[in-house]
């Protein structure tokens, strides 16, 4: 488990190895100081222990997430800016994801 004081002041950690309820790769200092981005707030909910674990122990609410990676795409949210510290992208992965790299996968095998 990463933990808040291994980390730095103003550091990205992308999480994206723990996608069970009660998994976790981040402590619950990690969460909590962080400006956090999903992949998907529902999967999340679902199955992110990295967030699951800290809500369940209070420290956090599901209104603790700032963006879903979509809405930094197509900026309905502001990104990361000069004034963010700590932030985190969590990822349980989706099956779009899957189907993008399969189709850019094929297309360049194609073009090879």
């Amino acid at each position: 488990v990463l933990r808040r004081e291994w980390l730095g002041d103003r550091v990205h950690v992308s999480a994206i190895g723990a996608f069970y309820p009660d998994w976790r790769e981040l402590d619950t200092a990690t969460v909590m100081e962080a400006k956090v981005v999903v992949d998907s707030r529902e999967a999340i909910m679902e199955e992110a222990g990295d967030i699951l674990i800290p809500i369940s122990e209070g420290a956090i609410t599901e209104d603790h997430i700032y963006a879903e990676l979509g809405e930094l795409v197509l900026e309905k949210k502001e990104g990361r800016t000069p004034e963010d510290g700590l932030t985190v992208f969590k990822s349980v992965g989706l099956a779009i994801q899957d189907s993008s790299v399969a189709n850019l996968v094929m297309k360049k095998w194609r073009e090879s």
